[in-house]
């Protein structure tokens, strides 16, 4: 955080608190505190300037943080809506960052939290009292009228842009996670290739970005500073080896949000994350597809079956959405089973409908040994560029299974590995042309 993104503050007087309707089914009552805040500053001799924020942790669970300061010092109540738990705060006032005590309600010393403020929230990590434990929350500020508690993300969507690159016309996609991630990826569909995009946004609403560039086997191709300009106009400033800079404008083509699903129930805690993009048909069966999994995660708990409490949770990573169809990948966690389980999705928008790659082929057409050979082609490339035993070890048992559909070509994705991230290897349209069935889902290719 910069030191001169000075955090704009509003002079609150008179006060009034409100009550407010909450998420997920259940009804519970928030409390802005806002006279509670005023009375941790005691006898008032100057102006108490307090805001309000709403975030989401890591974890799923909603917060209500309401914040006052004094330019002394701050003081605040943070509230777990999810759990029901409630802590005062309280520490000396920077104006652009923050270093507080959390007490439980007994004053006992709970956590502490430390956070970077700008103009639009807080990006905050919370320390349990041993700072063994952390959680990572990003803070909107918020209005009082008006005001709700939040059981999504307000800053995760998805856009999609048109732009230049090295002269050549690209289409990029990004994503915005909730802790302040991007990724997503650049199609060049000229040259038959693309290139893996990841990095973070500066700010809370993401008018900035600073962005990687990887090619598909994994080496740094470019970086990129991204300024949104204006609603349909984003600059970035693209670095190459630092010999020189490069200024374009990518253009906005359609931004959608994403839906949540927040539950707690004994031993689990769901939390689902899902695209809705205005087509009725599609938004519907991702609905009945994430309730249908969501009943499934509930059934499973049996009382007194685990010990412990088991996450649940539900992604998407987008490869393409086309008026044609929405293709990519669910990331699932799920509480019987410690790793992390994909099912790769290619829903076809003018049937209603998820296809699958058999119904893409002619009969004849013996698609499974042509994308094996390819693949094993491809890893052997990689393996060229890479050439460390543990690359090659990590190529030995990956095998791309997960596919999908980009502007490129068919996309074959690896699974999620905490060394080597995610690898995609895309198989051109064009090598298959001649037997792509030509009354079948894929038949507007040609």
């Amino acid at each position: 955080m910069k030191s001169n993104e000075i955090i704009k503050y509003l002079f609150i007087a008179p006060v009034y608190c409100f009550y407010l309707i909450t998420i997920s089914g259940q009804t519970t009552t928030v409390s802005l505190k806002v006279h509670d805040v005023m009375d941790m500053f005691g006898s008032i001799q100057q102006g108490v300037w307090i805001n309000h924020y709403a975030g989401i942790s890591t974890e799923g669970d909603s917060y209500v943080f309401t914040l006052g300061h004094n330019t002394k010092e701050y003081k605040g109540i943070l509230q777990n809506v999810s759990k029901n738990e409630l802590f005062t705060a309280e520490g000396a006032f920077h104006s652009d960052q923050m270093r507080l005590v959390l007490l439980d309600t007994s004053y006992e010393i709970a956590g502490y939290l430390s956070g970077d403020v700008n103009a639009t929230g807080v990006l905050v990590n919370i320390l349990d009292k041993r700072k063994e434990k952390g959680r990572y929350i990003e803070f909107e500020k918020v209005n009082r009228d008006g005001y709700k508690v939040l059981d999504c993300p307000a800053q995760v969507w998805y856009q999609s842009y048109h732009g230049i690159m090295d002269q050549n016309p690209v289409f990029i996609q990004l994503q915005k996670e909730k802790d302040q991630r991007v990724f997503g990826s650049i199609s060049v569909p000229g040259k038959l290739t693309g290139y893996i995009v990841s990095g973070n946004c500066e700010d809370t609403r993401c008018q900035k970005m600073n962005l990687r560039v990887y090619d598909f086997f994994g080496e740094r191709f470019k970086e990129y500073k991204a300024t949104k300009l204006d609603l349909n106009r984003t600059q970035v400033e693209e670095f190459f080896k630092d010999k020189f800079q490069i200024f374009e404008d990518w253009n906005a083509d359609t931004k959608y949000n994403f839906n949540c699903k927040n539950l707690s129930i004994p031993a689990i805690r769901l939390y689902a994350q899902f695209i809705q993009i205005n087509d009725r048909e599609f938004d519907n069966w991702l609905e009945d597809f994430i309730n249908k999994w969501k009943d499934q995660v509930i059934s499973f708990y049996q009382p007194g079956a685990m010990q412990e409490q088991k996450d649940a949770t539900a992604y998407m990573d987008i490869d393409w959405i086309s008026p044609d169809w929405v293709s990519g990948i669910f990331r699932f966690t799920e509480p019987w089973s410690e790793v992390e389980r994909s099912l790769p999705f290619t829903y076809d928008r003018r049937l209603h409908r998820i296809v699958s790659i058999e119904e893409l082929f002619d009969k004849e057409f013996d698609y499974k040994s042509f994308f094996a050979d390819y693949i094993s082609w491809k890893k052997k490339e990689m393996m060229s560029i890479n050439t460390s035993s543990r690359f090659r070890g990590y190529m030995d048992v990956e095998y791309f299974s997960l596919w999908s559909l980009r502007p490129e070509g068919f996309c074959f994705t690896s699974e999620f590995n905490t060394v080597w991230g995610i690898r995609k290897i895309i198989v051109p349209y064009t090598l298959l042309q001649e037997h792509i069935r030509r009354n079948g889902p894929l038949r507007k290719l040609f």
